[in-house]
């Protein structure tokens, strides 16, 4: 492997297999300074050289981090307006893999050395500030370190964003299952204290089995969160990649507007009192009756018994009978918001009950979604714990965030946002939930001691069962 610079001259041969990532330069207008940062992976540089000049001369971009380049290092290439650095990887006599990053010449850059046995390549732009861009490939074939990975991202400078398709799959960012991959990346996450870009949309279409997952990852750090926004368009442009659009937005620095000074002396306060007054008419305290007839519209019927017949022709009696009292009150069922779920843990198969408002049918489903937490056939809330552990780590960027500023994070505040945020997510329904088998309990572990971590950092690499109890977290 090697690091050049390309020059002038097209390969002869190869189908260059691309990601590029797109940081656009900012546009001036009187609002504040915009960027935009675009991954694409155009599966060919020379098959989709015009896609990507368009891209180019659309965005006006200050880095495009490409991968799989597929180059040797005789070959040589030349984007007209764009410094180009590179880390090609042959095996024997032939290319494979590579990356490598281009930088408009407009922007002022670094090359930011790195000792890793990945294929990788960072560079350090000035946007507004300094920004370092890691552009790292890792082929599906190969095991996915933890460690190269750590070391990798202790050698770039903060504030970096990092790049690459993982080939990972893990729920947090869309994916529908989780690998070996996904369980490093996530962890990654959790140990560095990264935040992750992705907003769970797919940004990659698998022919062969028609699916969709979310492989191209966006990785930051947490001074960056508040400052990125992140999408992905909807056309391939001959790629399985979607290009995202990593968007920067920042103030441009403006003259002091002087502070206005007011003539007290000269206003008239009577005048003010007379159109200030708050007049009996404008307030209104709302009907007593309509307060009195507000109600949570959430019911659930339940019955138990041994045969699945028997508890279908009670609860259809309570139907018929809660139907009858709805129609003499003046309320109406919505049939379409209305579901039967037969909890049982028997295998087997059961028939869908067939239960009945008026003459709709009423639909038999799997799992449900009631007062916030996801009931599912065998009761062992496997799918609301997975939800849960993702909607309290995208919480957790809260306190990431604020625990990496330049002037610190009150620790009472961290943990008055911990309570809030995260803690409040794992308490409610755990009356419910805490049913689950310990196994699956314990995936929501990494949530809670990473918030304490991030409340408390002298906890961060001996944080144990035994030492929960004195961190004082309820």
């Amino acid at each position: 492997m090697e690091i050049d610079k390309i020059s002038t001259k097209r390969p002869a041969t190869g189908n260059v297999q691309e990601a590029a990532k797109i940081l656009k330069p900012s546009i001036r207008i009187e609002s504040g300074g915009i960027q935009t940062t675009k991954e694409w992976n155009c599966r060919g540089l020379w098959k989709n050289l015009e896609d990507l000049k368009s891209l180019l001369n659309e965005h006006l971009p200050v880095c495009v981090a490409l991968q799989e380049t597929l180059l040797k290092p005789s070959c040589t290439s030349n984007i007209q307006g764009y410094s180009i650095l590179r880390k090609d990887c042959n095996t024997g006599e032939r290319a494979c893999g590579g990356v490598a990053l281009l930088i408009n010449h407009a922007t002022p850059f670094s090359h930011v050395l790195i000792r890793t046995s990945l294929q990788a390549v960072a560079v350090q732009v000035s946007i507004f500030s300094t920004v370092t861009v890691c552009k790292v490939y890792l082929p599906p074939n190969a095991p996915l370190n933890f460690r190269e990975l750590q070391e990798l991202i202790d050698q770039l400078r903060s504030p970096f964003i990092l790049l690459g398709d993982f080939n990972a799959h893990h729920l947090l960012w869309g994916c529908q299952d989780v690998n070996s991959r996904g369980k490093v990346v996530e962890k990654l996450l959790t140990e560095l204290d990264l935040t992750l870009l992705n907003d769970g949309s797919n940004t990659y279409f698998h022919s062969p089995t028609q699916s969709f997952s979310a492989i191209d990852l966006s990785i930051c750090s947490p001074s960056l969160l508040l400052d990125l926004t992140w999408s992905v368009l909807g056309n391939p442009l001959g790629s399985y990649h979607f290009p995202v659009v990593i968007s920067y937005a920042s103030p441009i620095a403006c003259a002091t507007l002087r502070q206005p000074r007011w003539k007290f002396d000269q206003a008239d306060c009577e005048t003010f009192r007379t159109q200030a007054d708050i007049t009996e008419d404008m307030v209104s305290s709302g009907s007593i009756d309509e307060a009195c007839s507000l109600y949570v519209d959430d019911v659930q019927i339940s019955y138990s018994s041994k045969f699945l017949n028997v508890a279908e022709r009670q609860i259809q009696t309570t139907i018929n009978n809660f139907t009858k009292w709805a129609e003499q009150n003046g309320f109406v069922f919505s049939t379409e918001k209305t579901v039967s779920v037969v909890f049982s843990r028997k295998r087997g198969v059961f028939p869908n009950p067939a239960l009945f408002i008026g003459r709709s049918l009423i639909k038999a489903v799997k799992e449900f979604k009631f007062l916030g937490l996801i009931f599912d056939q065998s009761l062992r809330f496997h799918r609301h714990l997975k939800d849960l552990k993702i909607r309290s780590t995208k919480a957790l960027n809260i306190l990431k965030v604020l625990a990496n500023t330049r002037w610190g994070a009150d620790r009472t505040s961290l943990l008055c946002l911990y309570r809030a945020l995260i803690r409040s997510k794992l308490d409610y329904g755990s009356v419910v939930y805490s049913s689950a088998c310990k196994s699956l309990l314990k995936i929501l572990d990494p949530v809670h001691h990473q918030g304490l971590r991030l409340w408390e950092p002298s906890l961060h690499h001996r944080l144990s069962p035994s030492m929960l109890k004195p961190t004082n977290p309820h």
